[in-house]
């Protein structure tokens, strides 16, 4: 390309160690960077100038259209680095136990109004969940009915007909029987 370009315009009349030691230093200024930048930075001086290049001017070119990459090279490397602190100080952040634990016993949030609110979860205030669940527990009918009476009679009756508990139930029996059937076949 420097050959080629350099043909275009005024040659003076040098001697052939001179032209090589151009021509040299156009190597030695363009090597680290890549081909296709060189190359269409001695396409834009042709395009534009009218003169001969220099090496530093070809060069400059060069980095002119390589920018848009080293740019978003730099971008991509920012935002990793922005990202990394991000997580670096989300970590930080986290406190201990003693601390969490310390931080809830200040706000009211103990072990014991924790248990209150777990046993009586529609309250709407601690002292209302405190006070439910410090009250004794109401049993249901069915642990204080007769299991011989017409109450539970009448409850056995309503699951015999209830689709729900007919279809639970066939699938409970068939899941058996595959258990069943998989445990003899194991110990055979």
């Amino acid at each position: 390309m420097a050959n080629t370009t350099l043909a275009l315009y005024f040659d003076p009349d040098l001697d052939p160690e001179t032209k090589a030691g151009i021509r040299q230093a156009f190597v030695v200024a363009l090597c680290d960077r890549p081909l296709w930048a060189v190359t269409r930075a001695f396409d834009a001086w042709v395009k534009t100038m009218q003169r001969r290049p220099s090496p530093g001017e070809i060069g400059i070119l060069a980095d002119r259209e390589i920018k848009p990459m080293t740019d978003e090279l730099a971008r991509r490397q920012r935002d990793q680095q922005e990202r990394e602190e991000a997580e670096r100080k989300r970590r930080e952040a986290v406190v201990s136990k003693d601390a969490a634990a310390q931080i809830m016993a200040r706000a009211g949030f103990t072990p014991g109004r924790m248990a209150a609110v777990a046993r009586a979860p529609m309250a709407m205030t601690f002292a209302e969940a405190e006070r439910i669940s410090e009250a004794p527990p109401v049993q249901h009918w069915t642990e204080t009915a007769d299991p011989d009476g017409p109450e539970m009679a009448a409850l056995r009756r309503a699951r015999d007909a209830n689709p729900h508990v007919i279809e639970a139930r066939k699938a409970q029996a068939a899941a058996l029987a595959r258990m069943a059937e998989r445990e003899a076949g194991g110990a055979a």
